[in-house]
């Protein structure tokens, strides 16, 4: 199915924006009617995971490389990628940034990162539903305007100007080799946070159906990572709850935080 209109993506571009950009660009009405007129290239779905919508991009237009329709401010190296327990949590619906969208940005692929809970540019929170109440949706108004069920403009967004979570400054303040590491981490605590003596902590804790504020969780997180106090505190309700595993010695009983 060729496109008349195939522009290249921007290095870091959401590949769900990608997409949309390329369905308004060609006359479609929003993302979900491409994907619906694209049925012939595969089983793409708009809930779809990412990787998946990077192949259909591929397919629709001009992406050279995947990496273009990756998240810029995190990268992985081969060690990393099969040695941390922990990547990011990608969500599928759209997350913005309104004062990048007010300045003509395009939609970026780090935005759906759910442990970025803020633009690094502005350090605006990253948000996913209007003043109104109506969550965003991929349709042309995202890209172009604004909210599409109240019509509020992306310049008509206030400027929330609260201060930066302490651990959105430190991940910003990283070089980007090691922002996978603190994502692990942060994961793993935020982690803890939800099912705090599980013995086997599994990521499919953190869906979204599962986090009321990711905000609070992963600065519930950061928390026990840095304060002494938290941490000591969960030490000593896990050498409580988990004594029954004091023969498998202290990494039994203090996972996933002792080496």
């Amino acid at each position: 199915m060729p496109l008349i209109a195939h522009p290249a993506p921007e290095s870091g571009e959401s590949p769900a924006g990608y997409l949309l950009r390329l369905a308004d660009i060609n006359g479609y009405f929003d993302l979900a009617e491409l994907i619906d007129e694209s049925s012939s290239l595969g089983k793409y779905r708009l809930n779809s995971c990412m990787d998946s919508l990077s192949e259909l991009a591929a397919q629709l237009g001009s992406v050279n490389h995947f990496e273009l329709l990756s998240p810029k401010s995190i990268q992985h190296n081969a060690n990393q990628v099969n040695s941390l327990p922990f990547k990011p949590v990608l969500i599928r619906s759209p997350r913005i940034c309104p004062i990048c969208m007010a300045e003509g940005a395009n939609i970026k692929a780090e935005w759906h990162v759910m442990q970025i809970t803020h633009c690094e540019h502005h350090h605006e929170a990253l948000i996913d539903h209007c003043s109104c109440g109506a969550k965003f949706t991929w349709d042309e108004a995202l890209l172009s305007y604004g909210c599409s069920t109240c019509g509020k403009a992306w310049c008509e967004f206030e400027e929330t100007k609260q201060e930066l979570p302490s651990f959105m400054e430190v991940f910003f303040k990283l070089e980007i080799q090691q922002r996978a590491n603190f994502i692990s981490d942060i994961t793993a605590a935020a982690l803890t946070r939800v099912r705090p003596y599980d013995t086997i902590v599994d990521s499919h804790h953190l869906k979204p159906k599962h986090v009321v504020s990711w905000l609070e969780l992963l600065g519930a997180g950061y928390d026990l990572l840095t304060k002494p106090a938290v941490y000591e505190q969960w030490l000593s309700s896990c050498a409580l709850v988990r004594s029954k595993f004091k023969a498998l010695g202290n990494r039994a009983v203090f996972y996933p935080f002792y080496r």
